[in-house]
């Protein structure tokens, strides 16, 4: 009897914690705070410099316990936790080193290219903006392993990581940045540069995972005691 009820509070306990319905995703400072890669024009060289820090990978119920993303949002079908459950982290973030930068040759745009990755690594660019976003990028679901950062006029742009549900250990994606004329083409004369981003991944929190074990074991022990 004692087993059950311990099993019925953890229950009990995962279940009052889902608390509010989110609009919006948590936000790279949510998250833990901004990590830019540092972008700048060196002459003829690009040059890529991410600050340190290794974001976490995790699921919504290690950044917002108990929460639920609204089903009218672009990302549930992807990341809710009665959907797909994905693990994700947008603490990196594009930026021009406007500090250090030579200024882009007029007419040129950055291209931000998928070189390689951990398998299951997608990327989506997202906006919690009245009209949210969330599109596939960098080759993720058939999009374009290039993705044109002038689209956003080489603003500030922090790039969505989704791991699988259930995903563990360590994860890396490394991004090419070449500067282009406005086709999309490289400019002779100008070498390109690459970054390598490192994360770690944490699947469901332990709190989660006893809660679900709790609710197998009820089940069995009502079936034993049937």
């Amino acid at each position: 009897m004692k087993s059950i009820n311990l099993a019925v509070a953890a229950c009990a306990a995962v279940s009052s914690a889902q608390a509010a319905v989110l609009t919006t995703l948590p936000t790279p400072v949510q998250q833990g705070g901004m990590i830019h890669i540092n972008i700048s024009l060196q002459g003829s060289d690009l040059v890529a410099h991410p600050e340190s820090g290794t974001p976490v990978i995790q699921p919504l119920a290690a950044w917002s316990p108990g929460d639920t993303f609204d089903a009218a949002s672009p990302w549930y079908s992807t990341l809710d936790p009665s959907q797909s459950a994905g693990l994700f982290n947008s603490q990196f973030g594009l930026l021009i080193d406007a500090g250090s930068t030579d200024p882009l040759p007029d007419g040129s745009k950055i291209m931000v290219g998928w070189v390689s990755g951990t398998a299951n690594l997608d990327v989506y660019q997202w906006k919690n903006t009245a009209v949210q976003a969330f599109n596939p990028m960098l080759g993720t679901d058939g999009s374009s392993t290039e993705w044109d950062w002038s689209t956003v006029s080489h603003g500030m742009m922090h790039p969505l990581f989704v791991m699988p549900a259930g995903s563990s250990g360590a994860a890396t994606a490394t991004l090419s940045f070449t500067l282009t004329d406005s086709g999309g083409v490289p400019l002779a004369g100008y070498n390109a540069t690459s970054a390598t981003l490192n994360f770690t991944v944490v699947p469901e929190p332990s709190a989660l995972v006893f809660g679900t074990a709790s609710l197998a074991l009820l089940a069995r022990r009502k079936r034993t005691l049937a």
